[in-house]
């Protein structure tokens, strides 16, 4: 019985965890050495395009969008 509860319950935290809506959006382009391009908290992840034009050769960008910007659904709060 015991071992039944905790697998139930290690079921539920599973299910609830992997059921959250993502509040933060990551495109990857290109190949090579990584880079991560964050943007301003209210500025979109597009802002890096012509960076990323730039340094296409050898990089794989790395492109953060948060949620309620660049088309990333926003979240229930609280958000933080």
């Amino acid at each position: 019985m015991k071992k039944k509860l905790v697998t139930l319950a290690l079921f539920l935290f599973a299910v609830t965890c992997f059921n959250q809506q993502s509040s933060i959006q990551v495109t990857k382009t290109g190949k090579g050495s990584p880079l991560i391009l964050m943007p301003g908290f209210i500025t979109p992840g597009s802002f890096w395009n012509e960076t990323i034009r730039h340094l296409a050769v050898g990089h794989e960008s790395h492109i953060v969008s948060y949620a309620g910007f660049n088309g990333v659904a926003p979240i229930e709060m609280p958000w933080y």
